[in-house]
């Protein structure tokens, strides 16, 4: 039997200029998670990337707490 989760979640796709690419791969791994998971309500994040070249690079997703933890003014 699957049990399903109540915790919410927000999902990304994106895709980065390969020119930019490492450039970006260190920023997102080393600043921008670790400034969104310091977010009050963020509690984790995973980034996955797609070997698939006519689909978005990478998928992003950051669980929360409650919905509302994307309205408020530390994530805005």
């Amino acid at each position: 039997m699957l049990r399903q989760s109540s915790t919410p979640f927000l999902a990304l796709w994106n895709d980065i200029d390969v020119a930019v690419r490492a450039a970006y791969d260190i920023w997102h791994t080393f600043e921008h998670v670790k400034e969104r998971v310091s977010l009050p309500g963020f509690l984790a994040a995973r980034r996955y990337a797609s070997v698939d070249p006519e689909r978005a690079r990478y998928f992003t997703l950051y669980d929360i707490e409650r919905v509302v933890d994307l309205t408020s003014a530390a994530y805005i």
